[in-house]
């Protein structure tokens, strides 16, 4: 399952993924993602409680998602699966211009507030 969400202070999209994630559940958060406003991807809060890949064209599915990234400027990855915050910092390490941050469940406030931290 994908949500998506929104959230005013700070202006931010809620994205929350919890296993098994379908090919139809990627297509339906793509087409939710791409009718945001502009600007709305620029800050997003990443709520990872489980991933479980339920069918191979899920993958690629998932694939598609990545030109969205380009309008991502800062990521709070809100996740206990360690494995998951280690591979997103690496990824913000080498995409310019995204800074992303990982941050425990029980520290979801401090990933709110870590998006609030930056300008419009």
């Amino acid at each position: 399952m994908i949500k998506i969400d929104t959230m005013d202070q700070p202006r931010a999209t809620v994205i929350t993924v919890a296993g098994p994630l379908t090919a139809l559940g990627y297509e339906l958060a793509r087409d939710q993602l791409h009718a945001l406003p502009t600007g709305q991807l620029e800050r997003v809060l990443l709520e990872v409680e489980s991933i479980a890949i339920a069918e191979p064209k899920a993958v690629w599915e998932d694939l598609k998602l990545a030109p969205l990234v380009r309008h991502m400027k800062q990521v709070a990855v809100v996740t206990d699966l360690e494995w998951y915050g280690r591979l997103s910092r690496a990824f913000g390490a080498v995409w310019p211009g995204l800074e992303i941050a990982h941050f425990e469940p029980f520290d979801r406030e401090s990933a709110v507030d870590w998006l609030a931290t930056f300008d419009d």
